[in-house]
């Protein structure tokens, strides 16, 4: 029963984390897409998919899948690099 109070915490507490981690990324993406990146129309398309996907996600309180999104956009972005 410890145990399982001590992980309910845990998750109670890293979803604010997750939740404050998101705008830091959006705004990682919009940084990045501004400055020009390498990358063929398709991925920059991806990206925006992504990045708009982990936004909505985000303001639906889906952290978790908003994290998702946005850093597979990232890797997309880092990959051009």
């Amino acid at each position: 029963m410890k145990a399982f109070a001590i992980l309910v915490l845990a998750m109670v507490f890293s979803i604010p984390a997750l939740a404050a981690n998101c705008p830091d990324l959006m705004q990682e993406i919009d940084d990045r897409l501004a400055a020009g990146p390498a990358l063929e129309m398709d991925e920059v398309e991806r990206v925006i998919e992504l990045r708009t996907e982990g936004e909505i996600a985000h303001q639906t309180g889906d952290h978790g899948d908003a994290t998702e999104a946005l850093e597979e956009a990232i890797a997309i972005l880092d990959a051009a690099e």
